[in-house]
């Protein structure tokens, strides 16, 4: 295992194959030539497609990425249209009768070099920009095409240096995280990897080597580190840690869709649950605080009008571990932060969107300002149910299609088999698919299970109605037969009456008679 450090631009982990990109240099000639004229006339058609091209790219990163990171397209035009560089060009093809590639190149060193020695650090930064533009300008010239070579799976990109336009036309899906040698905190890759929240490192002391390309990496953007070939301790405890950050990120993404927040960082995050809870495997019972709130998340498949009843257990165990080293009878107040309560529901009885539970439903004494109040919002996240805010959080969205489609093949196949299906489907259309591809045999196992004890908690729920059913039926015959009998009729009469077998009726009349 080897070790590389450099400094953090976005913090997280990336575990994944390394990919080092190595830019393949452009070995421009000085060649002299007979006609500056129509070498500037050349030059200045390629200068003409580099500006489509950058165009281009401008429009393809305002989808992307936002107006924001797609404004740097922006400048390299303007700088492909500034007079200065433009003069050079063209007098060094005047004055020294050469190649347009050499009067380029020569231009775009001169030019990054003087912004690589100004002061300001958003200017010096600005000399990787002149070189991508010329660069560009260069590659149009000899007629071949820019950008990096397309990657097939998920991977750590390694290099010296992105340029803009090589990072806008990555496949974003496919990049865990930007590596690079040099680089500043306001070059584009720096500022692209916090818009796409990967973690990203520069100045990275890492060699550009086929010796590294290919192999297993993890970038800890939190310590300024990248491990190549970690050993399997280092492994194990990065892909933990890796999982509690992912389940942060969709915790967070699920408060602000509830909440109407843009938190960004999952970090803002504080959680205090009483007992470890895995979100997706249904476990309820998470509580953390976060802009000065404790909210109680809870997931329930079965309605209970008992749920503020047993919120304000749990959180009254949380004050008071909150509050544990404070002086509840001192003068200064001990300040805590505001509770909010809500539940996810995706039980087969059918629900609203929205139900308000109170604490107070469940008084024998109604007060109309009751002294203690809690209120739970109970949330149906069913398929149909809720989609303005499904669209808002990814993993409720795809939690509530997999269970819909557990519960749907669950009614023409055995649930093993449903479970399966719901699976497959799910990994191979991208709902769920990192979880369900990482925990397959852990979520099957819980879904079973969980299917299992809903039906059988629903055939407890027959069974006792059908028990209670039959239960008072009896006891409204034996009221009939009693009845019927201090009018003196017979047991045929009275079965005849009631509609009834007469060894029934002898039996309930034994029984009357105990």
């Amino acid at each position: 295992m080897e070790v590389y450090q450099g400094k953090s631009v976005f913090g997280g982990i990336a575990i994944g194959r390394i990919s080092v990109h190595k830019k393949d240099e452009q070995q421009v000639k000085r060649v002299k030539i007979e006609n500056p004229d129509l070498e500037i006339a050349r030059y200045r058609q390629a200068r003409q497609t580099a500006m489509e091209q950058l165009q281009n790219l401008y429009q393809k990163a305002l989808k992307e990425v936002g107006e924001a990171n797609a404004a740097i397209f922006e400048i390299h035009q303007m700088m492909l249209e500034d007079d200065d560089y433009n003069e050079s060009i063209e007098n060094i093809i005047h004055m020294q009768q050469v190649n347009a590639e050499y009067a380029v190149a020569s231009t775009g060193d001169n030019f990054a070099q003087m912004f690589a020695s100004m002061e300001d650090d958003y200017m010096r930064a600005r000399s990787a920009d002149v070189k991508d533009i010329s660069e560009r300008v260069l590659s149009v010239l000899g007629g071949r095409t820019a950008g990096m070579a397309a990657s097939e799976e998920p991977v750590i990109i390694v290099a010296d240096d992105l340029a803009p336009s090589e990072t806008v036309q990555l496949n974003k899906d496919l990049v865990l995280s930007f590596v690079t040698v040099h680089g500043s905190v306001n070059s584009h890759t720096a500022i692209l990897a916090r818009t796409m929240s990967i973690p990203a490192l520069i100045g990275t002391d890492i060699p550009l080597t086929d010796a590294i390309d290919g192999k297993l990496g993890i970038v800890d953007g939190r310590n300024g580190c990248i491990y190549v070939d970690p050993d399997e301790d280092t492994l194990s405890k990065m892909q933990q840690l890796k999982q509690e950050e992912q389940e942060k990120k969709e915790l967070l993404d699920l408060y602000n869709a509830i909440s109407g927040k843009h938190y960004e960082d999952p970090e803002l995050l504080e959680i205090n649950t009483l007992e470890n809870a895995i979100y997706m495997t249904m476990k309820n019972d998470l509580s953390f605080l976060i802009d000065f709130r404790l909210s109680l998340y809870e997931h329930q498949s079965t309605y209970s009008p008992n749920l503020p009843l047993r919120n304000l257990f749990y959180i009254s165990d949380l004050y008071s571990g909150m509050t544990k080293n404070s002086n509840l009878y001192g003068t200064k107040l001990v300040e805590i932060p505001a509770p909010q309560f809500v539940i996810f529901y995706n039980g087969i009885k059918e629900m609203p969107d929205r139900t308000v539970l109170r604490l107070s439903d469940a008084y024998s004494v109604k007060d109309e300002h009751p002294a203690l109040e809690l209120a739970a919002v109970m949330l149906n996240i069913n398929r149909g149910h809720n989609e303005k805010l499904k669209e808002l959080c990814k993993s409720l969205k795809d939690y509530s299609e997999y269970t819909a489609r557990v519960r749907e093949y669950a009614n023409i196949m055995p649930i093993s088999e449903a479970v399966e299906q719901a699976i497959c489907e799910c990994i191979q259309e991208g709902i769920l698919a990192e979880f369900l591809t990482q925990n397959r045999a852990e979520a099957k196992q819980v879904s079973i299970y969980e299917y299992d004890e809903e039906k059988h908690m629903r055939q407890e729920r027959e069974a006792s109605w059908e028990e209670g059913w039959t239960t008072g039926r009896m006891e409204l015959l034996k009221e009939l037969i009693q009845k019927k009998l201090s009018k003196g009729m017979s047991v045929s009469e009275i079965a005849i009456e009631l509609e009834e077998e007469e060894a029934l009726i002898s039996e309930l009349i034994q029984e009357l008679e105990k």
